[in-house]
């Protein structure tokens, strides 16, 4: 599966989801038979990965781009 610039995606990359006017950002897992979205905090709440998603871009990973953990931090304290 490719981002919407051709990026290959793997696990551990971290995306931006889009519902409505809100950007959430998701971790990508994978079970062993797919590609998954899920909370950058937990295994919980993931759901599968798929065009269907309002997938955009690869945003960075989670062992390279600890800032993007804390903006998803404060963003859900603002919340």
């Amino acid at each position: 599966m490719v981002d919407k610039n051709g990026t290959k995606i793997f696990e551990g990359d971290i995306m931006p989801v889009y519902e409505g006017i809100k950007e959430y950002l998701y971790k990508v897992l994978y079970n062993g038979d797919c590609f998954m979205l899920g909370f950058l905090d937990s295994d919980q709440g993931s759901y599968p990965l798929s065009n269907k998603n309002n997938i955009s871009e690869v945003v960075g990973n989670i062992y390279d781009n600890s800032d993007l953990f804390e903006a998803m931090e404060s963003q859900e304290r603002s919340e």
